[in-house]
C-alpha cells in the first residue's frame, strides 16, 4: 500500500485590520512614486550633462573655425560674426515660458547661412554709405561748366585789344556789330540776329566778333553761340 502524501498547508495569512492594509497600501504607493520620480531626476540630469557636453563641442568648433577663416572681430573690426548655435534642453520644452516668450516665431526652423563679401563688394558698399560723396551733377550744371569754357576761350582770344585792327572796318558795320552787343548782352530766348550768324562767313570775323563784345553775353546767347 502506498504512502499516504502529505499535504503542505501554507501559512495562513495573518488577521490583519482594516486601517493597518490601509496604510501599508499608501506607503507601498509613496514608494513606487517617489522611486519613479527619482528615475526621472536621474534621466533629466544624464540629458543636462549631455547637452552641456555638446554645447561646448560646438562652441569650440565656432571658435576654431573663426581663427581658421580669419573671423575674429580684434581682426576684422566686428563686420564679421558666425551664426550663432542654439540648442534646446530634450525633454525640457515646457521648462521655462519666459524662454519661449524670447524666442521669434519659427526661431528653431531657420537655419543661418555666413555670407562671404568679398573686396569689390566692400568697396562698392563703403562707397554707397559714404556721406561724403560728391553729390551727381545735373544738366544745368554741366552746361554751365561747357560756357564758362568758351567765355575764358573768348576772353583770352580778345584779352589784347590792340591786336585787332579796326581802322579797316566800315563805320556802318561797327555801328551795327554793337547794336548786336546789346542784343546778345539782353538775350533770353528766341532768334538771334542774322548779322551775328553770318559772323563765321566773314574774312575778317575776329574783328568783327570783338565788337559784339562776348564777356558781355548772357548765358543763353553764349550757348547759342557754341
Amino acid at each position: 500500500m502506498g504512502k499516504a502524501s502529505k499535504i503542505k498547508v501554507g501559512k495562513q495569512k495573518r488577521n490583519v485590520p482594516l486601517d493597518e492594509q490601509l496604510k501599508e497600501e499608501l506607503t507601498a504607493r509613496k514608494a513606487r512614486i517617489k522611486s519613479r520620480n527619482r528615475k526621472d531626476e536621474d534621466e533629466l540630469f544624464v540629458d543636462e550633462k549631455l547637452t552641456k557636453k555638446i554645447l561646448d563641442q560646438a562652441r569650440k568648433q565656432q571658435e576654431d573655425l573663426e581663427e581658421e577663416h580669419g573671423l575674429q572681430s580684434s581682426s576684422t573690426g566686428g563686420k564679421f560674426k558666425l551664426p550663432d548655435i542654439k540648442l534646446r534642453l530634450p525633454g525640457n520644452t515646457g521648462a521655462s515660458s519666459d524662454e519661449e516668450d524670447d524666442e521669434e516665431p519659427g526661431e528653431d526652423d531657420t537655419f543661418y547661412e555666413t555670407i562671404e563679401v568679398d573686396e569689390a563688394d566692400e568697396k562698392a558698399l563703403e562707397l554707397f554709405m559714404n556721406e561724403n560723396t560728391q553729390a551727381r551733377r545735373t544738366l544745368a550744371d554741366i552746361i554751365m561748366e561747357k560756357l564758362k569754357e568758351h567765355e575764358t576761350e573768348v576772353a583770352t582770344l580778345f584779352s589784347d585789344a590792340g591786336s585787332v585792327q579796326m581802322a579797316d572796318l566800315d563805320p556802318k558795320v561797327v555801328e551795327m556789330y554793337r547794336g548786336v552787343k546789346k542784343v546778345l548782352s539782353r538775350y533770353r530766348s528766341g532768334k538771334l540776329p542774322k548779322a551775328f550768324k553770318i559772323i563765321p562767313s566773314l574774312s575778317n570775323w575776329e574783328p568783327v566778333l570783338y565788337l559784339t563784345d562776348p564777356d558781355s553775353w548772357s548765358s543763353a546767347a553764349m550757348y547759342q553761340a557754341t
